[in-house]
């Protein structure tokens, strides 16, 4: 089936909140589903088993991960790199919440010793995930027991050493979750002073300078699509969700509606200070691609449908200095369009990758998939298209949406015994084929 690639944001203006999904994307849409989905119930090792209180992963090791050059190429071991990996949303979450307060959510979620060894045997390279609780509520055990949190943050970038899987940490995945927990608007993201900033730098300093020695540690990121809820002439319609009983607070106001120079702020201090504890690895936003109309929102508050150039400048204000690498993410669907032309899926990739080579930052397509319900028995084909444009146009870095996650396993999911199978074998070959065509260090 022809599809058009596109964010997690629609070509059309944006309907009510029941419709959040069509703004804040598919990663961003986990809010509606993380405390209402039932989980099938799986059953795997148990993962009570921590490490004791020793060295931390890495510790005896050199700094590795992936670099940017000076002419903008990402290079893994000073060589030129290109790869395909795979989101593992609830890597981290999953065993932090399994026996957090009482919350056993995803008792029956893959634990991370079996995901991790599952993705190596299908020659996965590398993982992005969600290196945070997702609700204020969920942060008990960090609260109360640091260490735990943290043996059990080990216990996976060990793993993960030992099966070779690089690790894209995001620091900050959901938009509110931190000005929830230190009882803030979500507009304070914009603030240095603030404490939702304070408790950034805190948190940021605790994890990269744990884990800034271990190999596995490949790029640090701050969160997932700040951007895409930035600037909405009906922001008062898309706020946070409520959820009292997981900690937020019972109201919103236009204190929690944020604009391009809040997120920009945000990203600002995140990557000046991960650039001072880590002077190698990228730092990246976690950015969906701009919606289709975000310049317009921005600066005309209307709906019109960007223009390439517009598209860019977008990119680049969304993905500030020092951030080494742009970020978006696409996902393919059939009735929305890209550009007054309507333009086909592919070029949203093309000019992302020539604004990229321009601004010497390299690619990251951190979300991308075609969902199988929205189409059943037919993604494979939009799926196959997809990988392909990837490899075409030179993209550096992509991470498929989205495995081990039960709760969209009639969608995106994918596993080696589901509907979704295909997708290691996708992998495996585009990896093959780039690895084949490997670029000179010289190309920009």
């Amino acid at each position: 089936m022809k599809g058009l690639l596109q964010t997690g944001s629609s070509g059309r203006v944006p309907a009510p909140l029941e419709k959040r999904f069509l703004i804040n994307g598919i990663g961003a849409c986990l809010v509606s589903i993380l405390f209402a989905w039932p989980l099938p119930a799986w059953s795997f090792a148990s993962c009570d088993s921590l490490p004791s209180a020793t060295a931390q992963p890495g510790a005896h090791s050199p700094a590795l991960g992936l670099t940017v050059s000076e002419e903008g190429v990402l290079l893994k071991n000073g060589k030129p790199y290109r790869g395909i990996g795979v989101n593992y949303f609830g890597l981290f979450y999953f065993e932090v919440i399994r026996r957090n307060g009482g919350d056993d959510l995803y008792d029956g979620a893959l634990c991370y010793t079996d995901g991790l060894r599952i993705l190596a045997e299908h020659e996965i390279p590398f993982v992005r995930f969600t290196a945070v609780p997702f609700w204020p509520k969920q942060w008990h055990l960090y609260q109360t027991d640091k260490e735990k949190y943290f043996l059990r943050f080990d216990a996976i970038v060990a793993k993960a050493e030992e099966y070779g899987i690089g690790l894209i940490p995001s620091l900050f995945w959901q938009t509110s979750t931190i000005s929830d927990l230190v009882g803030e608007p979500r507009d304070q993201w914009g603030n240095p002073d603030s404490n939702t900033h304070a408790f950034m730098r805190k948190y940021t300093r605790e994890v990269v300078t744990r884990y800034q020695q271990s190999p596995a540690i490949w790029a640090w990121e701050f969160g997932n699509e700040f951007n895409l809820p930035a600037d909405l002439p009906n922001a008062d319609r898309h706020r946070p969700t409520v959820n009292v009983a997981l900690g937020t607070p019972p109201t919103r106001s236009a204190r929690d509606d944020i604009t391009g120079e809040t997120i920009v702020a945000a990203f600002r201090e995140f990557a000046t200070l991960v650039r001072q504890l880590d002077p190698h690895r990228p730092i990246l936003s976690g950015n969906s691609a701009p919606r289709p109309f975000a310049w317009h929102n921005a600066h005309e508050n209307s709906w019109s449908l960007d223009s390439r150039e517009q598209f860019s400048e977008m990119l680049l204000r969304d993905n500030p200095d020092p951030m080494d690498m742009l970020t978006i993410h696409l996902y393919v669907s059939p009735d929305r369009t890209r550009f007054p032309d309507e333009a086909e899926k592919d070029e949203l990739i093309r000019v992302a990758m020539a604004t990229a080579k321009q601004a010497r930052k390299p690619l990251f397509l951190g979300e991308f998939g075609a969902s199988r319900g929205a189409w059943p028995d037919q993604a494979r084909e939009p799926n196959k298209n997809l990988f392909h444009s990837i490899v075409d146009h030179g993209v550096p870095l992509a991470a498929f949406w989205v495995f081990g996650y039960p709760p969209q396993e009639g969608s995106f999911n994918i596993a080696p015994d589901n509907e979704g199978a295909y997708i290691f074998e996708l992998i495996r070959a585009a990896n093959r084929t780039m690895r084949e065509a490997a670029p000179s260090a010289r190309e920009p």
